[in-house]
């Protein structure tokens, strides 16, 4: 069976996994929860950290981004939505390399 972390942003350990809620930043106005799904087995090798870091942010990106054209403060605004929810993704699976890689991809 797979060992699966349900990730967002407030981490919540139930049953050795992890349930993790986030409201989204792109539109305060309307905030929902961010889900995404990661195999724990991917931890623990470095390609598979690697792999779980891209799909967070894929996700992070898709979540705060909207299609088309928009002015250039509101790509502002979605940039830095992504990076912090993708931060909020990181810090609350709470692995070690996986912490490390997006420390290194931000310095």
């Amino acid at each position: 069976m797979r060992q699966l972390i349900k990730t967002t942003t407030a981490a919540l350990v139930i049953g050795g996994s992890f349930a993790i809620t986030s409201p989204a930043f792109a539109d305060p106005l309307n905030a929902e929860i961010i889900k995404t799904t990661i195999d724990q087995r991917d931890l623990a090798t470095d390609y598979g950290v690697e792999r779980v870091y891209n799909a967070l942010a894929r996700k992070a990106e898709s979540s705060c981004t909207s299609p088309g054209p928009v002015p250039l403060s509101i790509r502002h605004m979605e940039k830095q939505c992504t990076k912090a929810l993708l931060e909020d993704f990181v810090f609350d699976v709470d692995n070690e390399a996986l912490t490390r890689l997006y420390k290194n991809e931000f310095s």
